[in-house]
């Protein structure tokens, strides 16, 4: 009855979307925490919760007016659920946000497992599809939460708003560009990069009691600092002060660290992995060995399992999303 409802809602604001939304229902189910699933929103603090139901902004999302069924992607097409062809709407559509507090991981790998190139970086790894699936993953975040150490290795440049998301993100109280959460124990950030000087949205740092307080004046004059835990960062406290603040949909870009940590605690609710046409090979001729996607912290009940909830496919290029099992849904 929900989906009909919805459909219906769908029909009246955007027909050429409530036809798409049509063609590819199969695809989208509860089991595999389908955006359109639930209405309600939860926030939750270790204290109390607040709960309520509206409109869902996935929904108010996608009756925009430039949805954009102009846009052009390198052909990509859905092996699982086996729904074929897709365009840049049914992309969008497959990667929609739930309406609820929501944490997807971004990561690229090598055919090996291999996150990263001989340079320490992951663009090594990554290629065009990658990229060009990064950004629109990014397009309708609230946040992107990323560890300091990659902001650092990685060069992290200003989020900027996306032409093709500013009248979604508008429709549904969206800022116009993502805001980027950095979690930080040691505050060894250059604030002089175009990150904190150029950024469209202020950025936010997690970081604790004990970062050093002559760092935490100076960037708190680029960047809002949220204390989170003594020592180290709580990261389940620190999802939900950036919930508290609105950001609800946010994604997670690393690094090793920082994805092993949530994992261990148990944050993620989505794994979205990249797997790229390349093979890194036992170690590098620098000397260096191929690190992982996740490292350091241990996972408490290991292996865990996934659901997988959606295979697509660009060239030569696998994108595999991985969820919590049913059983294990709230």
């Amino acid at each position: 009855m929900t989906r009909i409802l919805m459909f219906a809602l769908l029909a009246m604001l955007n027909p050429p979307v409530a036809d798409a939304f049509a063609v590819n229902a199969q695809q989208f189910s509860a089991e595999a925490c389908h955006p359109l699933a639930t209405p309600r929103v939860v926030f939750a603090t270790k204290s109390f919760q607040i709960m309520f139901s509206a409109l869902p902004r996935s929904i108010v999302a996608l009756s925009a007016p430039d949805f954009g069924g102009h846009v052009k992607i390198r052909p990509m097409k859905s092996l699982f659920p086996p729904t074929g062809d897709l365009t840049a709407d049914q992309v969008d559509l497959a990667y929609a946000w739930p309406d609820l507090p929501w944490l997807r991981t971004n990561m690229v790998a090598s055919v090996d497992g291999a996150a990263q190139a001989p340079d320490g970086l992951s663009r090594g790894i990554a290629n065009a599809a990658d990229t060009e699936l990064f950004g629109m993953l990014r397009g309708r975040a609230d946040a992107i939460v990323v560890g300091a150490a990659t902001v650092r290795a990685e060069g992290y440049r200003p989020v900027r708003a996306k032409p093709r998301y500013s009248a979604a993100r508008a429709m549904a109280g969206q800022r116009p560009a993502a805001v980027v959460a950095i979690v930080s124990r040691s505050l060894d950030l250059d604030v002089a990069s175009e990150l904190f000087t150029h950024s469209v949205e202020r950025p936010v740092i997690l970081t604790t009691e004990r970062s050093d307080q002559t760092a935490r004046r100076q960037v708190t004059q680029f960047a809002d600092v949220i204390v989170c835990g003594d020592k180290n960062v709580d990261l389940a406290l620190a999802l939900t002060e950036l919930r508290l603040r609105g950001l609800t949909w946010l994604h997670c870009e690393g690094g090793p660290s920082l994805l092993a940590q949530l994992a261990a605690a148990d944050l993620v609710d989505e794994w979205c992995v990249t797997i790229s046409p390349r093979l890194a090979g036992g170690s590098y001729p620098n000397g260096g060995s191929p690190s992982r996607m996740l490292a350091g912290a241990e996972l408490p009940r290991a292996p865990a399992d996934l659901a997988l909830h959606r295979v697509l496919v660009a060239s030569d290029t696998l994108f595999l999303t991985y969820g919590r099992p049913p059983t294990s849904l709230i």
